[in-house]
């Protein structure tokens, strides 16, 4: 009787060592998932930043591309006035020559 004694103190002493060894390594996954939680959460964060900010770039890139056709729709606008002007002056000039 008592060598079965024995044996199921053992048996008990076995069993929780191994319910302590499962806890702890149940415990370590839990910290390990909510550590990697927590990861994801700021990468799923600094994704979003990079996603904004490149928006932004895409939206002035698009902003600075009609600002430069307006630019230049309103310097050739200006070159063609500039042209029209020097014309009307040359043509005095021509016609201040021959009267002469």
């Amino acid at each position: 009787l008592e060598s079965r004694v024995g044996e199921g103190e053992r048996a008990v002493a076995s069993a929780s060592s191994t319910i302590t060894d499962l806890q702890r390594h149940a415990s370590q996954a839990i910290q390990s998932r909510t550590s990697t939680t927590e990861r994801l959460a700021e990468l799923t964060r600094r994704l979003g930043n990079a996603e904004a900010a490149l928006q932004a770039t895409r939206d002035q890139a698009g902003r600075s591309d009609k600002d430069l056709v307006k630019l230049r729709a309103e310097a050739e606008t200006a070159a063609a006035a500039v042209d029209k002007e020097l014309r009307g002056v040359r043509e005095l000039a021509e016609e201040a020559g021959r009267r002469a």
